[in-house]
């Protein structure tokens, strides 16, 4: 045998190797299909096809050596990833290396199937700075997409490309696409979201009743709706609440809850993260003094357990849970439906029209900085019959 030249012994592992190498070598020589042939010079010679439809020619002194570049050449060939390969591998590693949370990894995910899907099996070496430029352009037009969209968008080819370009497989010079990418999303135009006062927070007669109405049916649900009204908590750090986290007359926010597809992509999974949204999301919140009797509710639900607010079967409530009770109890009281986080604007709004301290008002609400709440958060709480009383005093 082949193998037992050298050696009386059988290594099996040797043998295993050695077929995996020959296999190797044949499968990536059957892909030549240029001939390799002896010249006049003794000397051994063959072609390689280029991507720009020519071809190189290589001269080696034994067939050997043309065999192995030629291997070396169709190895790196197969090698090179696709689009979707270098976005799974993007995604993972971010979501590994805990740079972005497991919601996050599923909505780019999401966005990759929206984007992705007829370059998805594009070898990266096929890619031109040109055609990603375009690409970018007609995704953006064709779809519409808002700026928060396009970012996501954006993102997702940037990180493709810049792991490509890691790897040395990005076949064009990065920096000057970026250079190129800058210019095109400068002359972007994105359109407009114009949004009702009405649809973004509750009025002052709205709060009031449905705050009355809670304060009157006081179960697990409304009472967790109620202490989202008066303090602007998320609705994710509300259901995360647990007993530790009152503190005598503060309530200490360090933990939310997170969404995210089960490994089927077919489910939801509700987990709680032992760490705010955000790093100003750490901190510590007061009640109004009207509303301090919640301490003493909030320490009586589900007193033997670790989260304050589960129901009949123990069981934590979810997000969810609290946006549909919300909706239920618009639609009795005959209100506008809106979600929690129209609670947390209207609350913020509330702040800013009764001049509270900044910092305070930071620190109550989780902001990284005011202007974040001036500009998404501060909306008008009045009715058109309390701004007709208003306008029409300046005139009288």
């Amino acid at each position: 045998m082949e193998f037992l030249a050298d050696n009386d012994t059988i290594d099996l592992a040797h043998i295993q190797t050695k077929v995996m190498e020959n296999r190797k070598r044949k499968k990536y020589l059957n892909m030549h299909s240029n001939s390799i042939y002896k010249g006049k010079d003794g000397r051994f010679h063959t072609y390689l096809p280029l991507d720009n439809g020519k071809r190189r020619k290589v001269t080696k002194k034994t067939l050997k050596e043309v065999e192995d570049a030629v291997i070396e050449f169709w190895e790196a060939k197969a090698n090179i990833p696709t689009v979707g390969m270098l976005f799974d591998e993007w995604n993972n590693e971010r979501l590994l290396d805990r740079q972005i949370t497991r919601r996050s990894f599923d909505r780019y995910n999401q966005v990759f199937k929206r984007h992705f899907t007829d370059v998805s099996n594009k070898r990266i070496d096929k890619v031109t700075s040109e055609s990603v430029i375009n690409f970018i352009r007609v995704e953006k037009r064709e779809k519409d997409l808002n700026r928060k969209a396009f970012n996501l968008f954006k993102s997702s080819v940037v990180g493709i490309l810049e792991l490509a370009d890691d790897k040395e497989q990005l076949p064009f010079d990065y920096l000057r696409f970026n250079l190129a990418l800058q210019k095109t999303v400068k002359k972007m135009k994105f359109p407009k979201q114009y949004k009702d006062d009405e649809d973004e927070v509750f009025s002052e007669e709205e709060f009031d009743l449905i705050t009355d109405y809670l304060k009157d049916n006081m179960d697990t649900k409304n009472t967790a709706l109620l202490l989202m009204f008066v303090t602007g908590l998320r609705v994710g750090e509300l259901v995360a609440l647990k007993h530790d986290a009152i503190l005598e007359n503060t309530i200490k926010i360090c933990r939310t809850e997170t969404r995210y597809l089960d490994d089927d992509g077919k489910k939801y999974i509700y987990d709680i993260q032992e760490h705010p949204k955000t790093e100003k999301g750490y901190r510590r919140i007061v009640l109004p003094k009207q509303y301090d009797f919640l301490y003493g509710r909030l320490r009586k639900l589900n007193p033997f357990g670790e989260f304050i607010f589960v129901d009949d079967s123990g069981k934590r409530i979810t997000a969810n849970v609290i946006s549909r009770r919300l909706k239920t109890v618009c639609k009795k009281l005959g209100i506008r439906e809106r979600s929690p986080h129209k609670v947390r604007k209207t609350v913020g709004t509330i702040y800013f029209d009764n001049h509270l301290d900044k910092n305070l008002t930071l620190s109550q609400m989780g902001w990284s900085g005011e202007a974040v709440g001036e500009v998404h958060y501060h909306r008008n709480r009045k009715t058109i019959e309390k701004k007709i009383d208003l306008v029409s005093q300046c005139f009288e």
